[in-house]
């Protein structure tokens, strides 16, 4: 499915939070990312438990709340949404099997929930691969937890943030 999404589209991002909500639970952030660029890089057959989807076209019509619950698969959620480029993604958060959350705000933040370093943490390498960064920058954020680190094309950190207001000023 990856094929299908141009990673050229966007920005690349250049600011990542990672921060531990809970003691087993670890949360990264990706700024400038969209949904389809980063749930293409799993496996079709990732089971979706439970999603809720805002998403709308140019006239404002809203998929329909049915239309989101019929997506059981990764598949057929990247399916729908690269066959109906019409449909902006505003909000949307995706559980996952094997404990996995995907959420996205304005198609251009997301965020991924997971087990502390479970194996699923492959999905944050591959979002850095696809996006020619360092997978070293994952060591640098777990040692800067609750911080925004802003990175350059090279992958170098150019400023850390204590807060997402201090970076927006």
């Amino acid at each position: 499915m990856k094929d299908i999404i141009d990673q050229n589209q966007v920005p690349k991002f250049d600011l990542l939070h990672y921060s531990k909500p809970f003691d087993n639970i670890e949360k990264f952030y990706f700024s400038y990312l969209e949904t389809l660029q980063a749930t293409s890089l799993l496996e079709d057959s990732i089971k979706i438990i439970e999603i809720e989807v805002l998403a709308y076209d140019n006239n404002h019509t809203y998929i329909d709340v049915k239309k989101a619950e019929n997506f059981k698969t990764i598949k057929d959620f990247n399916t729908f949404f690269i066959s109906n480029p019409q449909y902006f993604i505003h909000d949307c958060v995706i559980k996952l099997e094997d404990n996995i959350e995907f959420s996205s705000h304005d198609d251009g933040e997301v965020s991924i929930t997971m087990a502390l370093e479970s194996e699923n943490r492959l999905i944050i390498e591959n979002i850095l691969k696809e996006n020619k960064i360092s997978s070293n920058l994952i060591k640098e954020l777990v040692q800067r937890p609750n911080h925004y680190i802003e990175i350059n094309d090279k992958s170098e950190i150019v400023n850390v943030f204590k807060t997402f207001d201090e970076y927006l000023s």
